[in-house]
């Protein structure tokens, strides 16, 4: 095939053309004389060479049939000679056939040859485009040909177009030295800061890149002109400036590293992929007493042997070390590795320490490589140990206070920091978690009540001390707490705040508390000033009221006259009305006044069908039946008596009173066991559901008329009773069907 190329790139078609005729003409001229009808069909077949070599197949067959056709016309219409002309016509075909083949290989073979070097070139030109590296092609002459996408990128170029024909030899960040290595056509590499603002002020081309790059240049000349000049340059640039930079951040890094290695109180080792040791810090050789030049290049497990204390020797040996660390080296895992391990070691002097140990493993490209902390604790395990425990039982007593604790660090300029705070306490206060309420400090005045902000800034005179401020603020689920805030300032010498101590605590209950103390004694005194209003007031009322009772006796006797006397019979009746409203308020305000009552057992099967006995009469008076319905053994209740029978006849005259003519009224009583239920109940009219809650106020009476007899105290008058004794009352009632009046005393205990 290498032999054929050169001849397959002169093979073109015209030559051929005139090849084939030639040979043709030459075996025609050897073998046979030629006519005009020859000549003819000579000419007439060329096209069929033309069409085969350009491929067209597809035409050569059909166009060979038809010209067969056509030949054979010519030969019968023209020629003289048949045997001769189908002879020279067999020997043409035979000839074109066999070239026409023979071409169309040879074509096919170029054109497939030709596909290799279009897609080759494609290769190529993609990975021109799309390679990270930017690379730039100049001609002889140092002008720019054609750069790829990043370097575009790199040199802050938009358009292309804007770039081409820039002058590499014009480049102010190419050395003179470079350009002039360029010139001899020799390969350049070399690194350099490439800056932007001499190609802006030379206006060499556009670029919206400014400052300085690093660049890492490679310039590779192309080809060699016949005066010795290359032919062109291919120049690759990658932008190394974030790679120096980070390099130079790690050169510094472990600069750091290195002093803080030198610097550092505890003892490290490292150690190579083989376990032997490469660094051994002067924290350990202070820790250890062994110095650094006497451990380098020495084997790890070595070390680790001798400064195991004698006793653990006893039961471990060295070659157990050595397996144990050439596991870890070739796995990079161990039971111990990463956790910090508390042991005994012997320093050089004989003398026993507590250190904490904690061993890694560095991946490496051979392996791992194993580094160790050693940390000295033999003179703070104790006071980091009291210290500890100390600081626990604060922080537990601390966060089961209900007070919350806070420390914080003042700054110049008054901003506060916290230090330190019972977490769990501030949220059981305020509702918040320390996080949302102040991440960095304290910001309490943000949920105080906004009438009570005034209450809850702070005092930082220092001669001040420990102050306190009470005030209400808004939890996060919306109720209204008391806080009461113990506060106090640390001060420098200045006489400016630096730290500050608070403790809040929630007062809500207290000030609950300290309200209805409060209320209860302004209510007692009020009860008391009434009461001794009362009781003055009725004895004042007695004594008029005695001499008015006594002259209406005496006009009784004397007076005869019909008219005067049913005039002294109402006289009467207002008195004994006034009387009674006397008396029922001096009960009232007895017992508001907590006087001790005269307690003693009672036996309701005696007390309650007495009572009924005395309210028969006003029964019968006003037409109802009063029935007494009772348990057997009702158990004694341990209650003044007097006062108890004042609180059952209320409840039965209030029966009387609301019951219509022909009702009825029973009076029964239960025992539940804790408690003995006395019931008065009656078919009267009923009473409105929104009227119940206000029956046992006082002075409030469901006829507002007043048709009916009363003061509107019966009721207030056994239900203070009631309390009195323990006990409770209540109501049921349902228009129209009558009312159940129910008074419950607990049961007297046995002794």
């Amino acid at each position: 095939m290498d032999m054929l190329r050169p001849w397959i790139k002169r093979l073109t078609p015209i030559r051929f053309f005139l090849g084939f005729a030639a040979v043709v003409l030459v075996l025609g001229a050897s073998l046979i004389r030629f006519d005009v009808s020859d000549l003819v069909l000579l000419i007439m077949v060329l096209p069929i060479l033309l069409a085969a070599h350009l491929g067209q197949r597809r035409l050569y067959l059909p166009a060979l049939t038809i010209l067969t056709l056509l030949s054979i016309w010519v030969i019968v219409s023209t020629s003289s000679d048949l045997p001769k002309s189908f002879s020279v016509l067999a020997l043409i075909f035979v000839s074109v056939f066999a070239a026409a083949e023979a071409f169309y290989r040879l074509s096919r073979i170029q054109r497939r040859q030709l596909g290799t070097l279009h897609a080759r070139d494609r290769w190529f030109r993609s990975i021109f485009a799309d390679s990270p590296i930017a690379i730039e092609l100049f001609d002889g002459s140092g002008r720019l040909i054609d750069v790829n996408r990043a370097g575009m990128a790199i040199f802050g170029v938009n358009d292309i177009q804007t770039v081409k024909g820039f002058q590499i030899f014009d480049d102010p960040n190419v050395t003179d030295e470079v350009k002039e290595r360029l010139r001899r056509g020799e390969t350049v590499h070399y690194v350099n800061r490439f800056d932007f603002a001499p190609i802006k002020a030379a206006n060499l081309y556009e670029t919206s890149r400014e400052g300085v790059i690093e660049l890492d240049v490679l310039i590779t000349p192309l080809g060699v002109q016949p005066e010795g000049a290359p032919e062109g340059y291919l120049v690759m640039a990658q932008d190394i400036t974030e790679q120096n930079r980070r390099q130079r951040a790690l050169t510094a890094s472990e600069a750091k590293l290195r002093a803080i290695f030198d610097a550092s109180d505890d003892g490290i080792v490292l150690t190579d992929e083989a376990g032997m040791v490469i660094e051994f810090s002067q924290g350990m050789e202070r820790i250890t007493g062994w110095s650094r030049a006497e451990m380098l290049g020495k084997p790890v497990w070595e070390m680790e042997y001798r400064i195991l204390p004698e006793e653990v020797r006893e039961s471990l040996s060295q070659e157990d070390i050595r397996d144990f660390t050439q596991t870890s080296l070739r796995t990079g895992q161990a039971s111990v590795m990463g956790a910090a391990i508390e042991k005994h070691i012997v320093g050089r002097n004989g003398v026993q320490k507590v250190v904490e140990l904690q061993t890694f493993a560095i991946p490496s490209d051979d392996g791992f490589q194993l580094g160790s902390i050693c940390h000295d604790m033999s003179e703070r395990e104790s006071a980091a140990a009291a210290l500890r425990e100390s600081e626990a039982r604060y922080r537990i007593l601390a966060e089961m206070s209900s007070d919350s604790f806070t420390i914080l660090r003042v700054d110049e300029d008054g901003a506060m920091h916290t230090v330190w705070r019972t977490t769990e306490a501030l949220t059981r206060l305020t509702g918040y978690s320390p996080e949302e309420l102040a991440p960095d400090g304290y910001r309490m005045q943000g949920i105080v009540v906004p009438e009570d902000r005034g209450k809850a800034v702070f005092d930082h005179t220092p001669e001040r001390g420990s102050l306190h401020q009470e005030f209400r603020i808004q939890r996060k689920d919306g109720q209204i707490r008391w806080l009461r805030q113990r506060y106090r300032f640390e001060h420098d010498d200045a006489g400016r705040p630096t730290m500050l101590y608070l403790a809040a605590e929630d007062i809500t209950e207290q000030k609950r508390v300290e309200q209805e103390a409060l209320a209860f004694h302004l209510e007692k005194e009020q009860v008391r000033l009434l009461t001794q209003f009362v009781q003055n007031a009725s004895h004042e009322f007695r004594t008029p009221l005695s001499v008015l009772n006594l002259d209406l006796h005496y006009f009784h006797r004397v007076l005869a006259n019909q008219d005067q006397q049913s005039r002294l019979a109402r006289m009467d009746t207002q008195v004994k009305t006034i009387s009674g409203l006397v008396d029922a308020l001096l009960t009232l305000s007895t017992l508001d006044s907590e006087v001790g009552l005269e307690l003693a057992p009672v036996d309701l099967n005696l007390l309650l069908p007495d009572l009924a006995a005395q309210s028969q009469f006003e029964a019968h008076e006003a037409d109802v039946t009063l029935s007494l319905d009772l348990s057997p053994n009702l158990p004694q209740i341990l209650g003044d008596p007097r006062y108890l029978a004042t609180a059952i006849q209320n409840l039965l005259g209030n029966a009387v009173r609301y019951t219509p003519q022909g009702g009825r009224i029973t009076l029964s009583a239960e025992d539940t066991g804790d408690t003995v239920r006395v019931v008065v109940e009656d078919t009267g009219m009923g009473i409105a559901p929104e009227i119940l809650p206000r029956i046992f106020e006082r002075f409030y009476r469901v006829d507002e008329a007043h048709s009916t007899q009363g003061f509107g105290l019966g009721l207030s008058i056994a239900q203070k009773v009631a309390e009195r004794h323990s006990g409770r009352i209540h109501v049921e009632s349902e228009i129209g069907k009558g009312s159940v009046f129910v008074l419950e005393l607990p049961v007297m205990a046995d002794e």
